[in-house]
């Protein structure tokens, strides 16, 4: 193929690269569109955000009402509270902004009023802290909070003699959700085709999509890629369109660069798609030569971590044997505790027998991955 049959053939991908380099270069501090304001008089928020969990207290983020701006605020408070997405609030206290992170916070933030949520959001944020429930009630401690984190990024405290080993295997990317979830989701409701039919399981598969994603939370930048990636593939096969996989990733990256340019700056981002980039080059590779089963993942892995190092060496981290093993042995894991938690929650719900069996699995299988982790740490 002649050099401009490649780059017409990569113009998305090529142009979502330029888009994101200039951003880059052009960066500047997030504009911080609100007052600052050092009385504590009441203002009417509503919630934006599902609680992030540490320790004894939450921390979400709100919208600021009542000054005709709206910056987005980080509130924190005790877990007295169920707190959840389009709930309104009326608080108290001093609006400060943090002059590293550049995130406006609540400082000492006083609930007077607390009215719920109406509609969709609320309901599925509901529907989000009962399942959270479900989960501690059949699981504990650390393994609840990884099982959460794992299939619908739920963040929760873990202890700084866990968070340094994650940290030091290279593997805190499976202590939240990913966009791998959703390729999984995706690949898990296809096999139904033979029941309903290609069309129509593309239709199921979407619907299912869109309300995992709400439940993960819309500003979960890993699963906004996998959904756009995901419905881009759809779509193409549904009008028989043949795009070039990187020309879907170079679509999905520049979505969300034009819906939020500051994107460019979030390592979440910077991460997923480079990991994807890599496992497109590993379908490639494995189109090619046809491994085996066990190889393929070998190199999926093995190029995910390659493509990200990157990112991996500028935060001060060094893969080293350890991780690689660590990474190895953890992904196939993690479809197989996503599968056996699911089916322990739907048994406990309907009260199937076999409830108490997919617990005891899905218990050892999260036991497995903090032990893999440990021994890869002093390796």
């Amino acid at each position: 193929m002649h050099l401009s049959g490649i780059i017409k053939e990569h113009s998305l991908f090529i142009l979502s690269v330029i888009l994101f380099g200039s951003l880059q270069i052009a960066k500047q501090d997030y504009p911080m569109n609100f007052l600052i304001n050092e009385d504590r008089s009441p203002r009417e928020v509503r919630v934006i955000s599902y609680p992030q969990y540490k320790g004894v207290g939450q921390e979400f983020y709100v919208q600021l009402n009542n000054t005709g701006f709206n910056q987005k605020i980080k509130v924190i408070t005790k877990l007295d509270k169920e707190i959840h997405v389009d709930d309104k609030l009326i608080i108290e206290g001093r609006v400060k902004l943090n002059s590293i992170t550049r995130v406006g916070f609540v400082t000492d933030p006083l609930i007077i009023e607390h009215k719920k949520g109406e509609g969709i959001l609320y309901e599925i944020s509901r529907f989000r802290s009962d399942l959270l429930k479900t989960i501690h009630k059949n699981w504990h401690g650390q393994n609840a909070a990884l099982f959460s984190g794992l299939l619908i990024g739920a963040d929760y405290d873990y202890s700084p003699k866990v968070i340094e080993r994650f940290k030091n295997t290279l593997t805190m990317h499976i202590l939240v959700v990913s966009g791998f979830n959703i390729e999984f989701l995706h690949g898990s409701i296809m096999r139904l085709s033979v029941l309903f039919g290609r069309k129509k399981t593309y239709l199921i598969s979407m619907f299912i999509m869109v309300f995992y994603c709400l439940i993960v939370g819309i500003d979960n930048i890993p699963c906004q890629r996998a959904f756009i990636m995901t419905f881009i593939s759809i779509f193409t096969k549904l009008i028989q369109r043949r795009v070039q996989k990187f020309q879907i990733w170079g679509l999905a990256l520049m979505v969300l660069l034009i819906l939020n340019p500051h994107n460019a700056n979030e390592i979440s981002l910077q991460l997923s798609f480079l990991a994807s980039a890599g496992m497109i080059c590993a379908g490639y590779i494995k189109k090619i030569f046809k491994p085996n089963w066990l190889i393929e993942g070998l190199i999926a892995n093995l190029l995910c971590n390659v493509f990200v190092l990157p990112i991996i060496i500028r935060f001060g981290n060094a893969p080293t044997l350890g991780s690689l093993i660590a990474n190895i042995l953890i992904a196939p894991l993690i479809p197989l505790v996503i599968t056996s938690g699911l089916l322990a929650i739907i048994s406990s719900l309907f009260l199937i027998p076999s409830a108490g069996l997919f617990n005891l699995i899905t218990d050892l299988q999260l036991d497995m991955i903090f032990f893999i982790v440990g021994i890869a740490n002093i390796i």
